[in-house]
């Protein structure tokens, strides 16, 4: 499905038309690339912390909550970290086909997949913020401050990674918290 594209629309999803995004746009980039990781011992550790994010790993966590520790808390952690990951899944792919900004030029070993080529927002700190936000008054406040520094972590090293410029994550922090808060008031 294509959303309508005029020409009041045009600067919006093109910087190369100029205006307050491509501005924006060409100073994010520049930032962005001036945080990137070159590679090295540093780089493999930062991988790792973005990994960390995959929605595949949270998944699995949730349904060994669910079905191996069987007691309602836990049961409850469970079905509201499932209810993150997807809210958090529904906004960043929605808003990435509306904004359709292409990726930075990223590592050539597949940190991520073709399919997904739009980075604004980026997923994982969609994910990592929604995450750390919906499970909040679920955990102990020790937990939620850890989960709150690994939601930045995730976010920063997909910047680190080139995989995403800086605004990218940190509307993925905005957009995250967003859903988490949705979720602990229509509970």
């Amino acid at each position: 499905m294509e959303l309508a594209y005029t020409e009041k629309t045009a600067h919006l999803r093109c910087p190369e038309r100029g205006g307050v995004w491509a501005r924006l746009s060409r100073w994010d980039e520049s930032l962005s690339a001036s945080l990137r990781l070159a590679g090295g011992h540093w780089w493999h550790l930062v991988k790792g912390v973005a990994r960390s994010g995959d929605a595949i790993f949270w998944l699995a966590a949730a349904a060994g909550m669910f079905f191996l520790l069987r007691t309602p808390t836990w049961q409850e952690v469970a079905l509201r970290l499932v209810q993150a990951i997807v809210g958090a899944g529904i906004v960043a792919a929605g808003l990435k086909r509306i904004i359709r900004r292409r990726r930075p030029d990223g590592p050539p070993d597949g940190l991520y997949p073709i399919h997904d080529r739009y980075d604004l927002p980026s997923g994982h700190a969609v994910r990592a913020a929604a995450i750390a936000t919906a499970l909040s008054p679920l955990i102990p406040d020790w937990l939620t401050a850890a989960l709150a520094l690994w939601a930045a972590a995730v976010a920063l090293s997909r910047v680190l990674l080139g995989v995403h410029y800086l605004l990218d994550v940190l509307s993925g922090i905005v957009l995250g918290g967003a859903v988490g808060l949705t979720l602990m008031i229509v509970r």
